[in-house]
């Protein structure tokens, strides 16, 4: 019993930071893999939060920095690293801006993703007559 409460603790969902109490200013972490298969951490500044881009959707837009960001920007493959505020998940990085000089990034705010049903399992074989 004592081993199904660790279980349990141990793999329990992260604390989320409310996309309400995102300002401009505040630092996070984020994680990722640069290189290989060890995951590095990278420092989040948030520049602020843009809101209702489309229907009921925001982004909050950061500059990245750590590792090797300062040189290369925000890297193809770094979509859905996990960004947190004060050591709560506040989202994932969802885009980048290739052409800014700087490591910016728009991250998707974990209760945006948390609010969307999921997709029934359509069968195509089914639905053609």
């Amino acid at each position: 019993m004592a081993a199904l409460s660790f279980a349990s603790v141990a793999f329990a969902a992260p604390d989320i930071f409310p996309l309400k109490d995102v300002r401009a200013g505040q630092h996070g972490v984020g994680r990722t893999v640069f290189s290989g298969t060890r995951v590095e951490e990278f420092q989040v500044e948030v520049l602020g939060v843009l809101e209702n881009l489309g229907p009921r959707e925001s982004i909050i837009l950061a500059r990245l920095s750590g590792g090797p960001l300062a040189s290369t920007g925000v890297m193809q493959g770094m979509s859905g690293s996990p960004v947190y505020i004060d050591g709560k998940l506040v989202g994932a990085v969802a885009m980048s801006f290739p052409q800014s000089k700087e490591a910016i990034a728009g991250i998707r705010p974990i209760e945006d993703m948390l609010r969307v049903p999921p997709q029934p399992v359509q069968n195509i074989a089914a639905a053609t007559p």
